[in-house]
């Protein structure tokens, strides 16, 4: 009886064991492909064996020049600061102030010289199709009073500023840029003033809230009451929205100089180290 005893209870044992391996080779499957991999792996190896690089980060230091030229802008510090960033745009409005009208007409002309299209090659993708990419773009505005004979239509990217069309129902929009007086192009959120039934007021906030590798953090929240031609800088926003980004804004439509916005901290993209934040006011006390 005794060994009839112990062999039942060895089989036990052996079971729990088993059970216990299987959920552990489970969750590690579960673990691994939270991640996103390449349908077809074989025709990405790369993206097959690194679908995450931030998580293959051993901590030695930087991977990629671009990486290292960050890191040699931002010591001491971890990261580029905004006091760095308001530096470097002071300083190129000061170069731009010594350049000659003459000097300035012969850097002007410009070719595109392309890609027009931002084609894919299906080894590049996660799919193993080939296909056709954009820049991230984080906000879209359309101009309340859009026709077919003339819509305006304001579009604003995670690190290209903010572009305009007249013609937003085109077949083929006519885009060109209008990020004057902005002090990043890393735009988080666009919206038209509610209180300006002439559509000539925007706001925009800086910084991209999306947590991609590449995020940057904004400089504040800007206004143009020209369509877009010219932005300023809201006093006050600075303190408030330095070092992080600016995902969404709202006017208070009983009081025009009330503005809330709704942002997460990205001051260098730390991946994992978002956090949402409550919607601070921003009295502009008729300033703005």
């Amino acid at each position: 009886m005794k060994g009839s005893f112990r062999f039942r209870l060895w089989h036990r044992y052996a079971i729990v064991s088993l059970c216990a391996v299987a959920v552990f080779v489970v969750t590690s499957s579960l673990v691994q492909n939270t991640f996103a991999l390449p349908l077809q792996p074989h025709f990405n190896h790369f993206l097959s064996a690194h679908p995450d690089g931030d998580a293959f980060d051993d901590g030695n230091g930087p991977t990629t020049a671009a990486e290292q030229q960050y890191e040699n802008r931002a010591l001491p510090q971890k990261y580029i600061s905004n006091t760095q960033v308001a530096n470097a745009f002071n300083a190129h409005q000061s170069l731009l102030q010594q350049v000659t009208p003459q000097e300035a007409a012969a850097r002007s002309h410009w070719q595109q010289f392309g890609p027009v299209t931002a084609n894919v090659a299906p080894q590049a993708t996660y799919t193993g199709r080939a296909t056709v990419n954009s820049g991230r773009t984080t906000a879209i505005v359309v101009a309340n009073d859009c026709t077919s004979a003339s819509c305006n239509v304001w579009i604003a990217a995670a690190g290209g500023g903010i572009w305009r069309t007249s013609n937003g129902l085109a077949d083929k929009p006519d885009w060109a840029p209008v990020s004057t007086g902005l002090r990043s192009n890393a735009i988080g959120s666009l919206i038209l003033d509610p209180s300006d039934s002439t559509g000539r007021t925007l706001y925009a906030g800086t910084g991209e809230p999306d947590g991609s590798s590449d995020s940057e953090a904004g400089v504040g929240l800007f206004k143009s009451t020209d369509y877009g031609d010219h932005w300023s800088l809201i006093p006050g926003s600075v303190p408030a929205a330095k070092e992080r980004a600016i995902g969404s804004i709202a006017v208070d439509p009983t009081n025009a100089q009330h503005i809330y916005r709704n942002g997460c901290c990205t001051a260098r993209s730390f991946i994992g180290q978002r956090r949402s934040l409550l919607a601070p006011r921003c009295s502009t006390g008729g300033a703005v």
